[in-house]
């Protein structure tokens, strides 16, 4: 059944536009820049990309120290949530995983791993690759999202876009045809900016509160909380 809903939108699917990479501006990436390795990971997107979607412009109160540091521990930033009953999904690292590579799984069907490629003043870009539940059927699928920030009239401001690439021609025409790569990067592909941004505002109005609060927490690596401390609390 789920079949015969697909196959007739494919007939529309065909001349389909696809999202292009930027040449130049905050978003641009150049490719061979990167490793032999990265290379081939941002070519399976950026080749033929699905969809793209881009978070606007948001206003964190917080400094670029905290946000950087919550988005570079997104095991850490995700634990806080949970822990304040936050968020339910789950981001941890495997043994052997490299020091830049975390798995997530949202619990309701997305399960990625992403891996941080590059960190730049202002710029960090990242790759993940993993299943996403769509509802008609579950596809596999690539994405390189782009987040940049800067700090700014008493605050950080931040904005990110996320290019998909949906793997097999059949699932990824219906997909886009349905808007259903779309809806679901707009929900979900945020998820990392969203939870750092929100931890950071927190810890920069009460970095003492937050360490308190998450003292003896299960879901909160010790040491990163310690490191925590450290840095923030004064």
């Amino acid at each position: 059944m789920k079949s015969l809903l697909v196959l007739p939108l494919l007939v529309v699917a065909a001349c389909a536009a696809r999202p292009t990479l930027p040449t130049s501006g905050p978003y641009a990436i150049k490719i061979e820049s990167y490793s032999p390795e990265d290379q081939v990971k941002l070519h399976s997107v950026f080749d033929v990309p699905t969809a793209m979607v881009e978070l606007p412009e948001t206003r964190v109160v917080t400094d670029s120290k905290i946000y950087t540091f919550l988005l570079g521990d997104l095991q850490f930033t995700a634990g806080v949530l949970r822990a304040r009953g936050r968020a339910a999904y789950k981001i941890w690292r495997e043994e052997g995983d490299p020091p830049e590579q975390v798995r997530f799984d949202d619990t309701t069907g997305i399960r990625q791993v992403v891996q941080l490629l590059r960190r730049e003043p202002g710029r960090w870009v990242f790759f993940s690759k993993g299943t996403y539940d769509l509802g008609l059927f579950t596809v596999l699928g690539e994405t390189a999202f782009v987040v940049i920030f800067e700090e700014r009239e008493g605050a950080l401001w931040t904005q990110a876009r996320v290019y998909a690439k949906v793997e097999g021609v059949v699932l990824e025409q219906g997909a886009r045809i349905l808007g259903l790569v779309e809806g679901l990067i707009r929900r979900k592909a945020f998820v990392f900016i969203e939870a750092a941004s929100s931890v950071a505002a927190a810890a920069a109005a009460d970095p003492g509160g937050l360490y308190a609060e998450m003292k003896g927490s299960k879901e909160v690596d010790l040491a990163t909380l310690e490191e925590f401390k450290r840095r923030f609390c004064r």
